[in-house]
């Protein structure tokens, strides 16, 4: 596989497995492109090829990173990437990328997605009881699309207090706290 147009064609075939679900197999993929390469030969380029392609797109690689990602996988002592793959992966990954990002998100949401906020605060000027008056409560609008149709919204209201905004203030906290640790 020393012509760039075919491993730009093993790495459409390999995207299309690996990202957007098309039950694609290895041999349909190597006669697709017309190659007459063992298939021990092919298999092992081919794995070695969803390896790469797999940590670029999880980690979104900007230009700068898949520069010194691939520059690294071809200096690496046992299962290194041929040299003659660098080229064509940019070529790739500059022509896909967001593609390949809007793919993986999509599949990894499986419920509603928030895709808007707001608030605002109230303050009560009458009621019932003056103990209620000059009362101050937050008014939260969450917008929601629904799975993966972005025609499909709907849009929550609710009210909080002081003591109910400082509960859920504590447990976003909470969860940032979480996060940073994972992050480490």
């Amino acid at each position: 596989m020393d012509r760039p147009e075919i491993v730009v064609g093993l790495l459409n075939g390999l995207s299309k497995k690996l990202f957007y679900g098309e039950r694609l197999d290895l041999e349909t993929i190597k006669e697709q492109l017309g190659l007459e390469i063992p298939d021990e030969d092919f298999s092992s380029q081919a794995r070695r090829l969803s390896s790469v392609l797999a940590n670029i797109a999880s980690a979104n690689m900007d230009f700068d990173q898949l520069e010194a990602f691939l520059t690294s996988q071809t200096k690496k002592k046992e299962g290194a990437l041929e040299s003659n793959f660098v080229a064509p992966l940019k070529k790739f990954w500059k022509q896909n990328r967001s593609k390949i990002h809007d793919a993986l998100v999509k599949g990894s949401t499986w419920d509603n997605r928030l895709k808007g906020f707001s608030w605002r605060i109230d303050v009560k000027s009458k009621a019932k009881h003056l103990v209620d008056i000059n009362q101050a409560t937050a008014i939260v609008e969450l917008e929601l699309e629904q799975g993966h149709s972005s025609s499909t919204r709907e849009v929550l209201r609710f009210e909080m207090d002081d003591r109910q905004l400082e509960n859920v203030m504590k447990e976003i906290d909470s969860i940032d706290k979480q996060i940073a640790n994972y992050s480490q």
